[in-house]
């Protein structure tokens, strides 16, 4: 089996970039991949076709894209679109954690979270993360550090949701959403390791904060 690289510039949703052609010789017939070349990095690309907006709400937007795949082959993208989040590990002076315990409609369950937000039109994530602490837990943060950005489901949704640490934590009056009830509990990080393994923590968000709380041990 014979492979050859060809390198043409390609016009992308990432911009001008150098992409491969992998021309792959199997079974007499060929198969094309396309991907853009970043390092270690490849990212299949996908040619949008056509977009059309389904529905707009207040948090999220849903549209379908028509996508041409790197084979030729035409398909639809149905995507959330979210205009991204924060989410706050508040680390008190004797350690715990300060989480909050509220009910999720979409799972029909109490989850146990870390503080969490979206964000609001053109607002700066570090100024939403400061925000989203008071108003969910009463506290505020001496020192917010900024920790790392992830999606959560990229299968789908646009969604990045950025993570920062809260510390030198002063105690003050919550002042949730009018459509939220939150309750503020306070654990220790080994009991909410603990938690996690029992699955009595699911929130993917509040799991990877802790997991990053941990690994900074």
């Amino acid at each position: 089996m014979g492979v050859v690289i060809l390198y043409i510039c390609q016009s992308t949703p990432f911009g001008q970039v150098s992409v491969p052609y992998n021309l792959f010789r199997t079974a007499g017939s060929y198969s094309f991949n396309i991907y853009e070349d970043r390092g270690k990095e490849r990212i299949t690309l996908e040619r949008t076709l056509d977009s059309k907006e389904i529905y707009k709400g207040r948090v999220i937007n849903l549209k379908v894209d028509t996508v041409e795949l790197a084979g030729g082959n035409i398909s639809t993208r149905e995507i959330v679109e979210h205009p991204g989040a924060v989410c706050i590990i508040p680390v008190k002076k004797d350690g715990k954690i300060v989480f909050v315990s509220q009910y999720r409609k979409p799972v029909e369950k109490t989850l146990i979270e870390l503080p969490a937000g979206k964000l609001e039109d053109g607002e700066d994530p570090e100024t939403c993360a400061v925000r989203e602490l008071e108003e969910e837990t009463g506290y505020s943060a001496g020192k917010i550090e900024y920790l790392f950005s992830f999606y959560t489901s990229p299968g789908f949704s646009n969604e990045i949701l950025h993570l920062f640490m809260a510390t030198y934590l002063t105690p003050g009056e919550a002042n949730p959403d009018e459509d939220e009830k939150v309750e503020v509990m306070e654990l220790d990080i080994d009991k909410a390791v603990k938690m996690i393994a029992e699955g009595s923590i699911r929130d993917s968000k509040t799991i990877i904060g802790v997991l990053a709380l941990l690994n900074r041990r």
